[in-house]
């Protein structure tokens, strides 16, 4: 059975990019609010805080370079191609 891929930003330009470098999480649900309820058993790709990312069953970061001029703005796709823009696979695992 093949997972269910969910990407997890408010951004346009993230969602842009990840059609434009990684074609094969295109067709993927869009969600623009994470919350505890979606994310059990999914991929998750996207920005998230660390409790909420390690309920996921995989959590792919989509980790960038942002200069702080630039921090809580709008990035468009070239803006993260600029940021070193990458999607990264992490492992998390609560301790308690």
């Amino acid at each position: 059975m093949k997972m269910e891929t969910l990407i997890i930003s408010r951004h346009a330009g993230a969602m842009g990019w990840i059609q434009k470098h990684h074609p094969e999480f295109a067709e993927c649900e869009l969600i623009t609010h994470a919350s505890p309820e979606i994310l059990k058993g999914k991929r998750v790709i996207g920005i998230l805080p660390i409790q909420l990312a390690v309920l996921a069953t995989e959590f792919w970061n989509l980790s960038l370079n942002v200069p702080a001029n630039m921090r809580g703005k709008e990035l468009t796709i070239e803006d993260m191609e600029k940021f070193d823009c990458k999607i990264e696979q992490f492992q998390i695992k609560s301790l308690k």
